[in-house]
């Protein structure tokens, strides 16, 4: 049975809010949480029985059968576990996950990832993206992660790769 006190109604007050406000903050999570890490640029939070999916804003990570995919993850999962979560949620996908940048221990992750040459920028017209474009060159610069010397550029992208494997089923 649901009560009028239970988490469940938080998070639905704070969904409402968000909604109303259409660009919001999920405030850090701290305690009992779990996450999930599916790949370099997905993963799901799970608090009190209550799962959150996060598709990382504003890059795209290579697949995990891709050069450099698992990479992304483990660095993901090592820049996220352990530390206290916020969300800078941009809007809902398609698949109902949250499109949002994640800080952890206060540190923008999805703009580490492509500083570590370990994502793509992928900003394309949505606000709230800006530098991201920035950062991956100047990882292009350093020769890091994607783009170190001998490392042939990937083919395909993440995205052509999705879409190869999977048609137009996931994002």
């Amino acid at each position: 049975m649901l009560t009028s006190n239970g988490p469940w109604l938080k998070n639905f007050w704070k969904l409402l809010l968000g909604l109303f406000l259409g660009l919001f903050w999920i405030p850090a999570v701290h305690a009992d949480f779990a996450v999930k890490f599916y790949d370099g640029d997905n993963l799901t939070i799970i608090q009190g029985g209550i799962k959150t999916k996060v598709q990382l804003a504003c890059i795209d990570a290579p697949e995990l059968k891709q050069p450099f995919g698992q990479q992304a993850r483990r660095r993901l999962k090592g820049l996220v576990e352990g530390q206290p979560i916020s969300l800078k949620v941009q809007r809902r996908d398609r698949f109902g996950r949250y499109l949002a940048e994640v800080y952890a221990g206060g540190q923008n992750v999805n703009e580490q990832l492509v500083r570590e040459g370990l994502a793509y920028s992928h900003a394309g017209p949505y606000k709230g993206c800006e530098g991201y474009e920035q950062l991956q060159s100047l990882a292009q610069e350093r020769r890091v992660g994607l783009w170190q010397p001998d490392t042939p550029a990937l083919q395909p992208s993440p995205q052509q790769f999705r879409q190869q494997q999977y048609g137009n089923l996931h994002g």
